[in-house]
């Protein structure tokens, strides 16, 4: 199965629309009206979506997925950045998402945290 992606209300909603037309499966919260959710809400949102929720807002991402682990919470996975996602980077974002999706099975993806920094570096990116 392929990673199905979530964006927060800190990721420019056209790397949704970008990444759709390249093939892949993303939603942002701007365009399901979930906007003015909490982070923990988001990340709920997404988990009952079956997607897994990209941010930039990694500082409370990475506290949730730590409050996530000790209560045996489950989650579809959290990608966080610790870069904007502004304009000027919209590609290498939908380059650095494109190779967890391609590279990463869901079943790897669920559960964890992933930066995506680490995959911006794999893709000679940012």
């Amino acid at each position: 199965m392929t990673t199905r992606l979530y964006l927060d209300e800190d990721i420019n909603p056209q790397l949704a629309r970008l990444l759709r037309a390249r093939g892949y499966d993303a939603i942002s919260c701007h365009e399901t009206g979930s906007r003015l959710l909490t982070d923990g809400e988001q990340l709920e949102q997404a988990t009952t979506l079956g997607r897994s929720i990209v941010s930039t807002n990694y500082g409370d991402f990475l506290l949730l997925a730590d409050e996530s682990a000790a209560s045996g919470k489950h989650h579809a996975g959290i990608i966080v950045s610790y870069k904007q996602c502004t304009n000027d980077r919209l590609d290498s974002f939908a380059r650095a998402l494109a190779l967890i999706v391609d590279s990463l099975s869901t079943e790897n993806v669920v559960g964890t945290t992933l930066s995506l920094g680490d995959f911006v570096e794999r893709s000679g990116q940012m």
